[in-house]
């Protein structure tokens, strides 16, 4: 009995349609095939096209809350095999469970959650003087897929933009294998991070340990030194310590993009934007540390904002600004091996193709 595998992508971009096959059909046959976010777009737990952007969550309405997705459906190739293309059978393909996590007392415009035509979004907004150090604000995207789908880790990614980028708030970007209750560290503790954490004032000249400002003071106008990035904060690890790209099925993108200075606080400056990865980046099954053959039914993206500035004037406030936004752009599929049917085994499989149906239980 032959093989085949399945390979399956959401991207931004229609690629070439229908099904591709390998150089070596008689081993079987490997279908490449491309789904959009705007496949979801009118389909069953979708949205219509009039209604994008579409709000998911927000303080009024953390969630979390579910949205199921029934974008595929069975498909005969032309292989003898049988794969799956887009269309519906009423049967979930995708489940996606979104969650806003806030402790910034509403002092912050908006942390959200978005659905767009070209992906799933966290946004953020907080203007000069309204937010206090350690405010944060966090979006988490738990995506489910149907066991059926067979995803293995050597085909699977997920890929981010605009994450971990430049601003006056410390922007961050964690995905993580299984749910938002899975995670690898206690969510919990995003309570105690803050900006005496993610800052190393040992060495400061204006501001004391404690992030108080020194009787008689003077700034040197330096960046202060970074002290624990949220990865390293959570995983237990020390400052400096190289970050926890593979820990438990966890990939941080974290690198320290604000900088604070060691001196009074100014508006659109201190804090001010330091580096980050600022990139599009897609996170492989590798780099989650899983095994080629694993299979992949539910994971999580984490995208979080912390305000990591300090408040040295004593109004209570710092003098962060920001309005960042971080995006899921596209998620590569891919299947393990599937049985090429033959005689009357492809007869009742066309069958159930043509009637839409299969029988399959969701991740």
């Amino acid at each position: 009995m032959n093989n085949k595998s399945i390979q399956i992508a959401f991207h931004l971009v229609i690629l070439t349609g229908g099904f591709v096959p390998t150089r070596s059909q008689a081993a079987g046959v490997v279908w490449n095939q491309t789904l959009t976010f705007s496949e979801f777009e009118g389909k069953a737990g979708g949205f219509d096209d009039d209604k994008v952007p579409v709000l998911l969550q927000n303080r009024n309405n953390p969630g979390p809350n579910a949205r199921s997705y029934d974008v595929l459906a069975p498909a005969a190739s032309t292989g003898g095999g049988v794969g799956y293309a887009v269309g519906q059978d009423q049967q979930a393909d995708l489940t996606m469970k979104t969650q806003v996590i806030e402790n910034n007392g509403d002092r912050w415009n908006h942390v959200n959650a978005l659905k767009r035509r070209n992906g799933y979004m966290a946004d953020i907004n907080i203007e000069s003087g309204t937010s206090k150090s350690g405010d944060f604000g966090i979006v988490a995207f738990e995506i489910s897929l149907n066991a059926n789908l067979q995803v293995d880790a050597r085909n699977f990614g997920v890929r981010v933009s605009s994450a971990n980028g430049l601003g006056e708030i410390y922007e961050w970007t964690f995905v993580t294998i299984g749910g938002i209750e899975d995670a690898p560290f206690d969510v919990n503790r995003f309570n105690d991070y803050n900006a005496l954490v993610y800052n190393d004032l040992s060495t400061a000249g204006f501001l004391n340990p404690d992030g108080s400002v020194k009787l008689g003071g003077a700034g040197t106008g330096d960046s202060v030194s970074h002290g624990k990035t949220i990865s390293q904060f959570l995983a237990g690890e020390p400052a400096g310590a190289a970050k926890p790209d593979v820990k438990n099925g966890w990939y941080a993108m974290d690198q320290a993009n604000v900088n604070v200075l060691d001196g009074p606080e100014t508006a659109f400056t201190n804090p001010g934007s330091g580096t980050g990865d600022a990139l599009d980046h897609t996170i492989t099954g590798a780099d989650l540390g899983l095994n080629p053959e694993d299979k992949v039914t539910k994971f999580t993206v984490w995208f979080g904002y912390y305000d990591v500035g300090f408040d040295t004037n004593g109004d209570g406030f710092t003098l962060t600004n920001s309005n960042q936004d971080a995006w899921i752009t596209r998620i590569n599929l891919g299947s393990g091996t599937v049985p090429e049917p033959s005689g009357s085994m492809f007869l009742g499989l066309t069958v159930l193709a043509l009637l839409g149906s299969r029988r399959r239980s969701v991740a």
